[in-house]
């Protein structure tokens, strides 16, 4: 369903990185407190806690969205194509990576390696690999 064209009329916006930027900073975004999902993991490392945004910045020259959160988390967000944003979620369909960082610095990375996903982190969570399977979006916002 990604594919298909999004219409004025069904609450459902394509945007592009810098939209997605200008959206958030028009006070258009009204997703409120939100779970996350990064590639399909959302448990533990309080991914499945409710998070309030704060900022969303767009690095134009590196191509990194960095989503801020009101708790001091952040995920940023390599390389984001395919962003659609209604009022009850926010969806990254593709991406090349993605990283959850806690208040405490502690880091989670998510990288695209050909046709897999290479986790890596700061701390002594276990890297594992991840199948990227169909409907598997880089980041899901749900508010």
């Amino acid at each position: 369903l990604d594919a298909l064209e999004t219409t004025t009329c069904d609450g459902v916006y394509k945007l592009t990185a810098e939209q997605l930027q200008d959206h958030f900073s028009e006070n258009k975004l009204t997703l409120g407190l939100s779970t996350i999902s990064i590639f399909g993991d959302w448990e533990g490392r309080l991914l499945n806690a409710k998070h309030e945004l704060e900022g969303i910045e767009f690095n134009v020259k590196k191509n990194i969205l960095t989503i801020i959160f009101l708790d001091d988390y952040l995920l940023k967000v390599r390389n984001p194509r395919l962003i659609f944003v209604s009022s009850t979620y926010l969806k990254i369909v593709k991406a090349t990576e993605v990283m959850w960082q806690t208040k405490d610095d502690l880091q989670y990375s998510y990288l695209i390696k050909g046709n897999k996903i290479e986790t890596k982190s700061n701390t002594d969570w276990k890297p594992h690999q991840y199948d990227i399977g169909i409907g598997m979006n880089a980041v899901y916002l749900q508010g």
